[in-house]
């Protein structure tokens, strides 16, 4: 029997559960995925089950646990996961965290280790969005929640789980009417700290960003994705967010000064941006222009493949060989401590050639630059399908990678994969 399956009692392998799920088969090691088959309709679904305290975007918690889906979501396949989620809360093996944590092999190598990294939660609040990004992942069905109700509750409810930092995102925050009311409460329960993800349609205002400031919002993340109009406006396919994005650009670097002032002041702006094929070939220029802006980070994320970024797969999703020659030039900056930028969601055989860590304990923490902490618990974000490929298996970090997106997988093959070999 499958170590794990103790934990899940009474779920054993060609056995009905739930009423028509049959479990297949289970595999895997620092996180496990479960195969099912609906027998009704003879269609087969994967969960992945993944520990808390590593993070993850994921659909439900349970306890300790993380469960994620690989595929499409419907009626039967979040019935499978939230009967799954309920036998994981009955905890039937009576397990401790400490030994439900051994259950998943340790990665050997981590280089943060001793590092006590806060407990962040995202919250999304926005219910519409003037943009239309060619990558956006949102899903506005799943973010319709009112402040006086479900809001409130759940922000109560995440300082009674313990979660210390918490992230306002999801679609465009700044639409609500109650967003500085909103982060006020939050530093009301306790959150040490707040942060909001923004495509910067109000921030150009400096008193409607001052008010935020001033309700206890600690860090604003500005979405920027175009060095110039035309390429902004390509991926946002929005008319005038550009000029928008550069007013809030400037506004936040007189309110809030340079990269030390705001580390004095505990005020913070950093900067996100996705690559993607429309504009990697301004990331290097953008890069250096976001520092020079006093960006506190520059974030550069690989697309999530999911949402419009899945149905626009061949117009925005590079291939990791692209995305590696086009970072190639700024590439010591990655390594130098007085420059801020981290490149994420990239297997560890490519991500390593940009995400060395250069900072200290209490600046890792500070920065969130590490992908340890314990992400979404209220997130709209579904895992998209992570495999192997063929080169995989002579990796020797294998264990510690999630593994590669199936359409990349399908669509570029193991372009730009460099298995570690010694």
């Amino acid at each position: 029997m499958h170590r794990f399956l103790s934990y899940l009692r009474p779920l054993q392998p060609g056995k009905l559960f739930h009423g028509h799920f049959m479990l297949v088969d289970i595999e895997g090691e620092t996180r496990f995925d479960l195969h099912f088959r609906d027998v009704s309709r003879n269609e087969a679904f994967s969960l992945a089950l993944v520990p808390a305290s590593r993070g993850g975007a994921f659909f439900l918690r349970a306890g300790h646990i993380n469960v994620c889906l690989s595929g499409k979501l419907d009626d039967q396949a979040e019935k499978l996961i939230r009967a799954i989620g309920r036998l994981i809360e009955k905890n039937t093996a009576s397990l401790s965290e400490d030994e439900l944590e051994t259950l998943f092999r340790q990665p050997d190598t981590n280089p943060f280790v001793g590092v006590e990294v806060s407990k962040r939660v995202e919250i999304l609040l926005g219910t519409e969005c003037p943009s239309n990004c060619l990558f956006c992942t949102e899903r506005p069905i799943l973010c319709e929640q009112r402040f006086d109700t479900d809001l409130r509750a759940t922000l109560e409810r995440c300082r009674e789980l313990g979660f210390e930092q918490v992230e306002f995102g999801g679609l465009e925050p700044t639409t609500r009417e109650d967003l500085p009311q909103l982060i006020q409460y939050a530093r009301e329960l306790g959150f040490v700290s707040v942060h909001l993800i923004s495509n910067a349609f109000r921030l150009g205002d400096e008193r409607y960003m001052e008010s935020l400031f001033k309700a206890g919002l600690s860090v604003l993340i500005l979405s920027i994705h175009g060095m110039t109009e035309e390429t902004e406006t390509a991926l946002t396919r929005t008319e005038g967010l550009f000029e928008k994005k550069q007013k809030a650009l400037e506004t936040a670097r007189k309110l809030l000064g340079t990269r030390e002032e705001q580390s004095k002041n505990q005020r913070y702006f950093r900067t996100n941006t996705v690559l993607t094929k429309l504009n990697l070939s301004e990331i290097p220029g953008l890069v250096r222009d976001l520092l020079a802006r006093e960006s506190s980070l520059v974030l550069l994320n690989y697309p999530w493949i999911n949402g419009r970024a899945k149905e626009n797969f061949l117009q925005v999703v590079p291939d990791y060989q692209e995305t590696i020659e086009a970072l190639m030039p700024i590439r010591s900056l990655f390594f130098d401590s007085e420059t801020p930028v981290t490149a994420v969601n990239l297997p560890l055989c490519v991500g390593h050639f940009f995400s060395v860590p250069k900072m200290d304990a209490k600046q890792i923490v500070e920065t969130a630059k590490v992908g340890q902490q314990n992400l979404p618990l209220v997130h709209a974000h579904l895992d998209p399908s992570f495999r192997y490929g063929a080169l995989c298996n002579s990796c020797k970090r294998r264990q510690e990678c999630p593994g590669v997106p199936d359409l990349v997988l399908h669509h570029y093959g193991e372009v730009g994969l460099k298995p570690f070999i010694s």
